[in-house]
């Protein structure tokens, strides 16, 4: 990460959200990371992400290579740009403080814990990037404040965060029988927080929340929390129509977790524009074209 000062708040419900700051005069950018990572590997340099990729990669597979340009992460290329740059851990992540029960994620808690540190920080609205469960915070965040945003982008995401719209998975994907038909957000947070909590035995593709889990140390029954207090949470589809400001869909072209999106996201956010890079769900956002736009969707708004 570039030098950001780190700070820590006590948000509306008493739980402490830890935060860097750029600290730098400008339009102010919020980064909201993804599900068991922090900001800083979300965001930061290309190191942690390389490395956790590397740990999934089969025996003899070639290392990733990354542009240059983009080595030093998204939050660098913001405050090069002029922005102030805001990248929070996320109750349950990094550290800030993990609630282990699934009352401490429900109602909004992570798109509030963003209102309170606005209202810290006296910044009125702000420009703010979500990716993965970051975008599904962030379109919490619109539906409870839409007037604190100047422009969204959601990366890394399906239409399945809006209620109502079933997760349109690829068929290689495969979900067990007892995950009910249509396959929700709903449903999948509860059949993966199961293997993650023992209730449920850990197998295909749920199981890797476990193995990620693991590797970056998150208490497994926090992360079940945040299944199912937070990811679970579809927002409604009238809160997305409503809102009036730019905003942009921007997913990796080999990102499973983000297949087919523009139809389905076209009916919900008025002003949206779709944007594709290079990239899968753990790399796109070390692609020089995911970084540039970015910059270029919250400049327009700034």
């Amino acid at each position: 990460m570039p030098p950001f000062d780190r700070h820590r708040f006590d948000s509306f419900d008493g739980t402490a959200i830890s935060y860097l700051d750029s600290g730098t005069s400008g339009p102010v950018a919020l980064l909201l990371h993804g599900f068991l990572i922090d900001g800083p590997i979300n965001f930061g340099p290309a190191d942690h992400i390389m490395a956790m990729m590397a740990s999934f990669a089969p025996p003899g597979a070639p290392a990733l290579t990354i542009d240059p340009s983009a080595r030093a992460g998204v939050a660098a290329r913001l405050a090069d740009a002029g922005f102030r740059v805001l990248v929070p851990d996320m109750r349950g992540h990094g550290q800030s403080d993990k609630p282990n029960t699934t009352a401490g994620y429900r109602d909004r808690a992570m798109a509030r814990d963003m209102i309170a540190l606005l209202d810290r920080l006296e910044i009125p609205r702000a420009g703010v990037l979500g990716y993965s469960m970051g975008s599904a915070t962030t379109a919490h965040l619109i539906a409870e404040a839409p007037d604190r945003v100047s422009a969204a982008i959601l990366g890394g995401i399906g239409a399945s965060i809006v209620a109502g719209e079933p997760m349109d998975l690829p068929p290689e994907f495969t979900i067990p029988d007892r995950v009910p038909r249509p396959v929700t957000i709903s449903g999948f947070s509860e059949y993966s927080a199961a293997i993650l909590d023992g209730s449920a035995p850990p197998e295909d593709f749920g199981a890797t929340y476990a193995v990620v889990a693991d590797q970056f140390r998150v208490d497994r029954q926090v992360a079940a929390s945040v299944l199912r207090g937070q990811m679970a949470d579809a927002v409604a589809p009238a809160a997305l129509r409503a809102f009036d400001r730019p905003g942009m869909v921007l997913n990796g072209d080999q990102d499973a977790a983000a297949f087919r999106t523009e139809a389905q996201f076209a009916q919900y956010l008025p002003r949206v524009t779709f944007t594709r890079c290079a990239g899968d769900h753990l790399s796109a956002v070390l692609d020089p074209g995911f970084q540039a736009a970015v910059v270029r969707h919250l400049q327009m708004a700034a």
